[in-house]
């Protein structure tokens, strides 16, 4: 669940971000993790939004694999 103080930030997009459940994975989680932008992180959030599909979520699942075990953009 997004703060009400950050669903500005998603403009159009906020009620839309609001339905979809967390989950296992995202675009920014494979993109490079905690070394992106808050700013940027919101960007692919908006970008997954958009594309959504069980396709894009399952190329998602196969990118989350060598982000973890690699520790890509890990703290």
């Amino acid at each position: 669940m997004i703060h009400a103080s950050e669903l500005e930030r998603f403009g159009g997009f906020g009620p839309q971000r609001q339905s979809v459940k967390p989950g296992i994975t995202g675009l920014w989680q494979v993109s490079g993790r905690q070394s992106l932008s808050y700013e940027r992180r919101i960007e692919l959030d908006r970008e997954y939004l958009r594309r959504r599909s069980l396709r894009l979520d399952l190329w998602l699942i196969l990118r989350t694999i060598p982000a973890v075990l690699g520790r890509v953009g890990a703290v």
